[in-house]
């Protein structure tokens, strides 16, 4: 990735996936994601609450 400001986007899909309860112990104390939709109609929603935290993630118009 050189020259990057950023990492590229990467992704994840699954289907009938299950996976027993486990705890896993790595270098990372907190991984967060956030999938949104930004609709052209603005009324339909597409924001992404956090409430217990006071957080609110607005999707901007031009992303997907």
């Amino acid at each position: 990735y050189n020259n990057l400001q950023i990492p590229p986007p990467s992704g994840l899909c699954s289907m009938n996936y299950a996976r027993h309860t486990h705890s896993e112990m790595n270098g990372n104390k907190w991984t967060i994601a956030c999938n949104l939709h930004a609709p052209s109609d603005s009324s339909k929603g597409g924001n992404f609450y956090l409430a217990s935290y006071g957080i609110m993630v607005v999707a901007a118009s031009n992303t997907l």
